[in-house]
């Protein structure tokens, strides 16, 4: 197992947390605890170190995490980004403390399958890491808090969180009903199709006129593929020169310009030297045609059926040479705060709120205009091939995140902190970054 695909099976879970240097013999100190029904569960703060460090490496993508004013920057009048984040992971550890709780008191237990598999994982970091030995495995580990024994335990609790889940709300959520998918789909997610006119361009092939040339679309003999120029033979005449194929140039009536048949012909796209299309930002007189060209398709959209709006994206992404929409169910997009080149989706899900199906708008973004049709939610939208590897990807781990939690919070109240402990948890800015363990 690459140490990259252990990485990933480390954000299965995503409750990090740290703490500085302590002893790392034993389970270590308690930090939380929770009693009931003669159940008792522990939580140490080892384990809470290691969550710390896990955490912040998932931030330093985002973020400067060696940066001590982003961590003594404040979250709000009272809080500091430090402290968020601490107090953050903290609850995150309580969650895992009760889902403990519960693993026992639904009288669970890991198979011999479970325990090998977590058998695997620790001897994988023994070999690659420690070379075979557990002290050298563990002076390594000693950087997050933690031993081999305490790692292990960390992994067993995992699985055991899995299984929890798993036993409760079936495999890949099979266990939850459609009435409360349906729900949850609807109170989440926005259902939309558009037609996107972007304020850029595609940059193509010229000629000598900077016109852009038109080709014969791509046959079965690659010699010619793409390179004959597709002339358009009946506005145009023919003039006494050819071009490299030996074809006859066709010119328009002052005998410069090429001919070129703009509705059988193809224009060759540019790329530059990292293989994307090359764009260029529209010219001011061509933003004013774009915003024309807006209101007029508005005017006709808004009373559209759904098949005329569909109609009308094929239509026009055809005639700017956009790339065919693949969404066949339109966009499903989660209510949540969109921010960075995302932020315009905000906008789009405001609108879709104060909107009936089969009402249509206009949003206007950095990077366009979007004529917005509402839809209805189609049914089991969550379940059909077209969405469930994109728009609903992670929709079972949501849900059942929620059940879970809504499942977890009687018993919040109960646990127990140790304030002592926590309150020598060393600063986040301190705190080593763990991207593998």
């Amino acid at each position: 197992m690459k140490k990259i695909l252990l990485r990933a099976l480390l954000c299965l879970l995503i409750l990090a947390t740290l703490l500085g240097s302590v002893s790392c013999s034993g389970k270590g100190k308690t930090l939380l605890s929770l009693n009931e029904d003669g159940i008792e569960v522990t939580f140490s703060a080892n384990e809470y170190q290691l969550m710390l460090s896990r955490y912040k490496a998932t931030l330093a993508e985002v973020q400067n995490v060696n940066s001590d004013a982003f961590w003594s920057s404040w979250v709000n009048s009272t809080t500091t980004m430090d402290e968020h984040y601490r107090e953050s992971i903290l609850n995150n550890c309580k969650t895992y403390l009760i889902a403990l709780y519960l693993f026992e008191a639904e009288g669970l237990s890991l198979t011999e399958s479970e325990l090998d598999e977590v058998d695997e994982i620790m001897n994988e970091f023994l070999l690659t890491d420690g070379d075979g030995s557990k002290a050298k495995l563990n002076s390594i580990l000693a950087d997050y808090g933690v031993n081999y024994d305490i790692l292990k335990d960390v992994y067993l609790m995992q699985t055991k969180i899995e299984k929890l889940k798993t036993h409760l709300y079936g495999t890949d959520a099979s266990g939850i009903v459609k009435a409360e998918k349906d729900k949850y789909m609807t109170e989440n997610y926005v259902h939309y199709k558009q037609l996107f006119l972007p304020f850029t361009k595609y940059v193509y092939e010229t000629d000598v006129n900077e016109d852009a040339i038109y080709y014969k679309p791509s046959t079965d003999d690659e010699t010619v593929a793409g390179n004959r120029i597709c002339y358009d033979t009946v506005n145009g005449t023919a003039s006494d020169k050819t071009d490299k194929n030996g074809d006859i140039i066709y010119y328009l009536e002052d005998g410069k310009t090429v001919a070129y048949d703009v509705t059988d012909g193809i224009r060759k796209k540019l790329v530059d030297e990292d293989g994307n299309y090359q764009t260029a930002d529209l010219t001011d007189d061509e933003k004013k045609a774009l915003k024309a060209e807006k209101n007029a398709l508005f005017d006709e959209l808004k009373t559209a059926t759904d098949q005329n709006f569909e109609a009308a994206i094929e239509r026009v992404y055809k005639q700017k040479d956009l790339p065919a929409d693949q969404n066949t169910d339109g966009y499903y997009i989660r209510r949540s705060e969109y921010s960075g080149t995302s932020s315009y989706l905000n906008d789009v899900i405001s609108a879709l709120d104060k909107m009936e199906d089969g009402d249509v708008d206009v949003i206007e973004s950095d990077y366009g205009y979007f004529i917005i049709r509402k839809y209805k939610f189609t049914e089991k939208a969550y379940d059909l091939e077209a969405n469930k590897n994109s728009w609903f990807a992670n929709f079972n781990d949501l849900i059942v995140n929620k059940f879970f939690s809504e499942l977890c919070q009687p018993y919040y109240d109960k646990i127990v902190v140790d304030e002592a402990v926590y309150a020598d948890v060393p600063s986040m800015k301190d705190i080593k970054v763990n991207y593998f363990y």
